[in-house]
């Protein structure tokens, strides 16, 4: 059984947070389905140990990730050819924006999501990362940063939800065109 004491105890690194969140609450799905109930207070710290780990995604590790995804891109945009530096870059854009679509959809960060599997997407599907492709990478991670500030100051939501819609559906597009 997972306990949610001691949480508060280690410094936890990007992505760490995140893994002890989709454990919290599958072990809370999984008592609550074959315990029947969950002692409340138990309950209620596990809500508020992945509220912390969320304000901690925002302030913190999600910032921290664009910063690195920024400076890949920025590599890749300034040195071309097949290189360990290139290749280096490339992984981390990969990796990066990876995480980041899994790690701000546990949060609930739906747009900064879809933004994130749009840069995966770009990325995977172009071997040589030119301009074009690393400014809107580039605008991605703007965008990104705006929506993160946006849920720093109204944290129930990033947009207005009609605007958010239509990026959502939008950024789907590009993914399925990229892909296609």
């Amino acid at each position: 059984m997972l306990s949610v004491r001691g949480l508060y105890d280690h410094d936890l690194k990007p992505g760490e947070g995140v893994v002890l969140v989709e454990a919290i609450l599958m072990s809370v799905q999984q008592n609550m389905i074959t315990v029947g109930s969950i002692d409340p207070a138990a309950l209620q710290r596990a809500k508020e140990t992945v509220e912390q780990l969320r304000w901690l995604y925002i302030r913190e590790w999600a910032p921290e990730a664009l910063n690195e995804m920024e400076a890949a891109v920025l590599a890749l945009q300034q040195y071309s050819g097949a290189s360990e530096l290139v290749e280096s870059r490339r992984a981390a854009v990969l990796q990066r924006s990876h995480d980041m679509k899994g790690q701000a959809g546990t949060f609930g960060l739906d747009l900064l999501a879809d933004f994130a599997a749009s840069i995966h997407a770009v990325i995977s599907a172009s071997l040589q990362i030119g301009t074009r492709d690393g400014d809107v990478c580039l605008g991605h991670i703007m965008a990104m940063r705006t929506a993160l500030r946006a849920v720093a100051v109204e944290p129930d939501g990033v947009l207005n939800p009609s605007l958010e819609k239509h990026l959502r559906r939008d950024l789907r597009k590009i993914i399925r065109k990229t892909f296609n």
